[in-house]
């Protein structure tokens, strides 16, 4: 198969394992816009990406569900501390993790998570812990 086009990417199913098997991929447009849905995956790059859509506007398939970090089969890597990611602290991630990619487009309901609180939620993910004010702010974008 060819290379993709400028602002295409190499879509490859799970079981292809980026590109290892000899299952081919295709050529996709590089999403502009992705949901802020948080379900974690790695990347075929190696990198976390918040969601599916946020690794194919990085411009790469998923290798697996989960973080980099987290090890196969839901453990995690370490219990390091929760940090703020991403261009305007919209991300909330273990400090052992690699940087999450992230599109840095400003958007207004962003600025709520400055006063949010990043850390461990009860299935031992990082995450914003739902607040009052947090979902007002939340409703009100």
């Amino acid at each position: 198969m060819a290379p993709c086009e400028e602002g295409e990417f190499c879509l490859f199913d799970m079981e292809a394992q980026c590109g290892a098997t000899d299952r081919p991929g295709r050529c996709e447009v590089i999403p502009q816009i992705c949901t802020r849905e948080y379900r974690p995956v790695c990347g075929c790059d190696g990198r976390s990406y918040p969601n599916r859509c946020g690794a194919h506007a990085g411009g790469t398939s998923v290798a697996r569900e989960g973080s980099c970090a987290e090890q196969p089969g839901g453990e995690e890597a370490s219990a390091a501390e929760c940090v703020r990611g991403g261009c305007s602290g919209e991300l909330c991630l273990g400090a052992d993790q690699e940087p999450m990619a992230s599109i840095c487009v400003e958007r207004p309901e962003w600025a709520c998570y400055r006063a949010a609180a990043c850390e461990r939620q009860a299935d031992g993910a990082c995450g914003f812990t739902q607040t009052p004010e947090l979902s007002t702010c939340l409703a009100a974008h």
